[in-house]
């Protein structure tokens, strides 16, 4: 599953959940944008479980959150038949500049690489009661399915947005200050294993991570927990290594 679909599953739920609590006061249709008008909406967009990666856009894509926010608000009002719109394009906006920071995520300062793994993390420690699935396969297969993610989301959306907002500020960190890493040496790599057994885990897990091969002979619990025990070795390196294995 790519990310993108984990995002707008996500974020239409989030958006519902919301709908009760955020007015989107805005002007009639066609009338020009106020700037009480964009005062009310950021104040309502705080409101959201996804308002900090929204701030985050605004601050460093000041012109393209005005626009987002312009096309928002220039509907007026909405009504319930305007929901999927709206729900659409807040979600194309946000992946798409989830997308232009995609590459220089990759060259982020180690310490908010590290972060995203720490994020991803608590996700998958979150996810371990209510859908182990869910939680190995943010391992072994970078990105869960919609039959892991859709019985679950609604209780760890706030864990996959404050993912998302690490994963942003990650990219706008490597924007700002790009931190080229080399591929991880043979010392990572077996500085990474030895920590991953001693936390519990399993060699022919291990093997079959590398070579992509379905983990069948184990059950969903038995794989959460050596997915777990992987991440755990990751983000417990020193920040320089654990950002080279994180990244690679």
């Amino acid at each position: 599953m790519a990310k993108s679909h984990v995002l707008s599953l996500v974020l239409a739920t989030a958006l519902a959940l919301s709908a009760p609590n955020v007015a989107m006061t805005a002007p009639d249709a066609g009338r020009p944008v106020t700037e009480q008008a964009r005062a009310a909406f950021r104040a309502d967009m705080a409101k959201v479980d996804f308002g900090e990666v929204l701030d985050l856009i605004r601050q460093r894509f000041p012109a393209d959150y005005q626009a987002f926010e312009t096309e928002m608000l220039a509907k007026g009002s909405p009504r319930p038949e305007d929901q999927d719109w709206m729900r659409a394009s807040t979600t194309d906006f946000i992946q798409g500049i989830d997308a232009r920071l995609k590459p220089a995520r990759a060259v982020a300062p180690d310490v908010a690489v590290v972060e995203m793994g720490r994020r991803k993390l608590a996700l998958m420690q979150a996810a371990r009661p209510l859908s182990p699935r869910l939680c190995y396969e943010y391992v072994e297969a970078k990105y869960p399915t919609i039959a892991a993610l859709e019985p679950v989301h609604v209780a760890l959306r706030v864990q996959i947005f404050a993912l998302q907002a690490a994963e942003m500020r990650a990219g706008l960190a490597g924007e700002a200050t790009p931190t080229p890493r080399a591929q991880p040496s043979r010392e990572d790599v077996v500085a990474l294993v030895g920590a991953f057994m001693a936390n519990g885990g399993d060699m022919a897990w291990f093997k079959g991570l590398g070579a992509r091969q379905p983990q069948t002979a184990y059950t969903d619990a038995q794989r959460c927990g050596f997915a777990l025990a992987w991440q755990e070795a990751m983000v417990s390196q020193p920040a320089d290594r654990a950002a080279r294995l994180l990244v690679r």
